[in-house]
């Protein structure tokens, strides 16, 4: 399946429309090694030209190191974050990984984390830096001692006005209380991500968070973004993908990449994490009525029993679409849905087909289920066979129900209304437990 994906990268220029095309229709595989570069061309990491890598990959992290090790100190006023070496660890062979240094997570074992916990598990317990952040101060002593011969030299060097000076040193407090504030937060989240990894060893455990923690500092205090709750997962995912998918395991790397990637990922889904854009035209609620008018255009006796047991679709939709489903699919089903979601950033309507397909393939039990437990299935998604949800969403988008002229009509085999999952006692690979009943449409085009 990856040999037609393998020869785009044979070529020295990476055609950017075919890499597109076949991360959409699913022709890397779960383990492949081709995945990280695959993201980091398609986040902006990595320029199409092959020749160009080897300087781009040295600029950036050198520019890293610097931004890590000398301005984030002077910063923020600690250093505790800046360890890195990963010592080695007796690997835990699962189903879904071999390698050595990092264990896929199983959603179903409760001795990790999982996103609803509110309290760490105490083997993820690390002690935190309670100290307050020194931040550095400019001294104005030496500038009012300074000789002022001329008068628009001392415009220049003489000190502003008591008034002005009272402003901007109001403004330089408030902006280092906000620094504050953000860089708690994320020391608080921390505890709480990487829940799709599970290490083994302490040191390592300590190390793989400091990863995100630099990552996430140098976002909030060096490129003046905003953090929000959720972004640490995102930056999880990444990491996970370039530090394990690589053929080598090059954790500095995959840092580095996954910092950059962080940004480019944020050009495009920075409207979710912004309040002040939520009723914008690309903002999160926005974003969640859409999913909502199409669930009701697919599925409206679904759509009515959720309208009249009250359940609002913020409830459970702002988590799906603004962490892009980290805390609802298992990993191997995650990596390969942001392989679709990352072909066309631009685009919001995988997403939102996705969603739905997700909330229609458990109709049977939502409609049977009061408001609590319907409610609870929502925000605890049970597993589904990716490739069944994957499928759902695609054909919404090709043959969507509000322009039914499109759709193609065969004498014997007519278009169902519905999708419907069957379940059946014996599991399959992933898990599942369920069977998906494909209308009778022409996927040909869509695969």
């Amino acid at each position: 399946m990856n040999e037609r994906i393998e020869s785009l990268f044979i070529e020295p220029v990476i055609d950017i429309t075919q890499l597109r095309k076949m991360m959409y229709s699913g022709k890397l595989q779960g383990n492949s090694a081709l995945r990280p570069k695959a993201w980091q061309i398609l986040l902006g990491y990595l320029p199409p030209n092959q020749f160009e890598w080897g300087l781009e990959i040295q600029q950036k992290s050198q520019q890293y190191k610097v931004n890590t090790q000398q301005l984030l100190p002077s910063i923020i006023g600690r250093t505790d974050f800046l360890e890195k070496e990963v010592q080695p660890i007796r690997p835990r062979p699962t189903r879904l990984s071999n390698n050595p240094k990092i264990i896929i997570f199983d959603r179903n074992d409760s001795s990790p984390l999982s996103h609803d916990d509110k309290t760490p598990n105490s083997s993820f317990d690390t002690p935190r830096n309670e100290s307050v952040f020194a931040i550095p101060e400019r001294s104005h002593s030496t500038v009012s001692r300074l000789p002022s011969p001329k008068s628009f030299f001392d415009k220049i060097v003489r000190p502003r006005s008591s008034s002005t000076s009272l402003d901007q040193r109001k403004k330089i407090d408030q902006d280092a209380v906000k620094l504050k504030y953000q860089i708690r937060i994320i020391d608080n989240d921390i505890p709480r991500t990487l829940t799709i990894l599970k290490i083994e060893n302490e040191n390592n455990i300590v190390n793989h968070r400091n990863v995100i923690k630099r990552i996430l500092y140098c976002l909030v205090a060096i490129d003046k973004i905003k953090y929000t709750q959720g972004m640490n997962e995102l930056v999880s995912v990444l990491y996970y993908v370039f530090a394990l998918h690589s053929n080598n395991q090059d954790f500095e790397g995959a840092e580095v990449s996954s910092y950059y990637c962080m940004k480019g990922l944020l050009k495009e889904y920075s409207h979710y994490f912004n309040e002040e854009e939520d009723d914008k035209d690309e903002g999160i609620n926005k974003a969640m009525n859409s999913v909502m008018t199409r669930l009701k255009e697919e599925d409206n006796e679904l759509f009515e029993s959720l309208q009249e047991k009250g359940i609002e679709n913020a409830l459970f939709l702002f988590r799906w679409m603004s962490l892009l489903l980290t805390e609802e699919l298992p990993i191997n089903s995650l990596v390969m849905f942001w392989d679709r979601i990352l072909a066309n950033l631009k685009s919001r309507q995988y997403l939102q087909c996705f969603c739905v397909s997700m909330i229609i393939s458990i109709k049977d039990e939502l409609m049977e289920k009061e408001f609590d437990e319907a409610l609870r299935l929502l925000q605890h998604y049970p597993l589904k066979n990716f490739n069944d949800l994957d499928l759902n969403a695609k054909l919404m988008i090709k043959f969507p129900k509000k322009s039914k002229t499109t759709r193609p009509t065969y004498v014997d085999q007519p278009i169902q209304p519905q999708f419907k999952f069957l379940n059946k006692d014996d599991d399959k690979e992933d898990g599942t437990g369920c069977i998906f009943e494909v209308p009778h449409r022409s996927v040909s085009s869509l695969i």
